[in-house]
């Protein structure tokens, strides 16, 4: 009871200028509990606007330093904040996955699963996260890369999908997906071909889930290289 009353604490506080900065101060050689608050905070609020009020963007200050790590709890707080209709919060999360794919903390995977472990609640608006990843992918082909993945890896374990089907606003993502592999010039890999090959009948995730099972290809030599020495550029000191 009273951890539980604490989370409501901290869910129901107002988070103006400076007050996640002061959380941080508590430990600040390790942000994961002040991540926490922060996510706590964000999914109380995850379907508000944006308000002077509440400046829960400030809890991803963090994740701009090099030196932090991409931990789990800062990849949901990532995750939570990409999702969030505040204008403000998402637009930084946005900024935030920008650097952490340029300096390799970020590989895709990662995100995407957590996005998957997301499914099954109320917190995954596919177009929400489609209209995110859209701004991250315009920065260069490895950003494209990660968001492919980041999308590929969400929808790519069945048995951790709700009855082992895709959401049914999926197709948000499954069309900016097909886009990106056909730009990247990449195949669907084997884990999301295996999902989308149970998928059937006529509604949109079915037609892009068709289409996107044709990319059996190999990838491109040429693309796949550019990526790889975007990736090592941006892990040198």
């Amino acid at each position: 009871r009273e951890g539980l009353e604490t989370q409501l604490h901290w869910s129901d506080m107002v988070w103006g200028p400076g007050s996640a900065a002061a959380v941080l101060n508590v430990w600040p050689i390790n942000p994961d509990p002040t991540f926490v608050t922060g996510i706590v905070s964000i999914l109380s609020a995850l379907d508000a606007p944006a308000s002077t009020l509440r400046r829960t963007a400030e809890f991803l200050e963090p994740l701009f330093a090099s030196q932090t790590r991409f931990s789990e709890m800062a990849q949901l707080l990532l995750a939570v904040s990409l999702l969030a209709k505040d204008t403000d919060l998402n637009g930084y999360a946005v900024d935030a996955l920008i650097a952490l794919i340029v300096d390799g903390r970020c590989v895709g995977d990662e995100l995407g699963s957590v996005f998957r472990r997301l499914i099954i609640s109320d917190a995954v608006k596919c177009n929400r996260l489609s209209e995110q990843l859209g701004k991250v992918v315009r920065v260069s082909p490895l950003h494209k890369h990660v968001c492919s993945r980041i999308v590929q890896t969400m929808f790519g374990e069945a048995s951790a999908l709700p009855n082992g089907l895709l959401p049914k606003d999926a197709y948000h993502l499954l069309a900016p997906l097909l886009e990106w592999l056909i730009e990247l010039d990449e195949p669907l890999d084997m884990a999301t071909r295996g999902v989308l090959s149970t998928v059937s009948g006529s509604s949109k995730s079915a037609k892009l889930a068709k289409l996107l099972l044709e990319r059996t290809a190999p990838a491109n030599a040429a693309q796949q290289r550019q990526v790889a020495i975007a990736s090592l550029r941006g892990r040198l000191p």
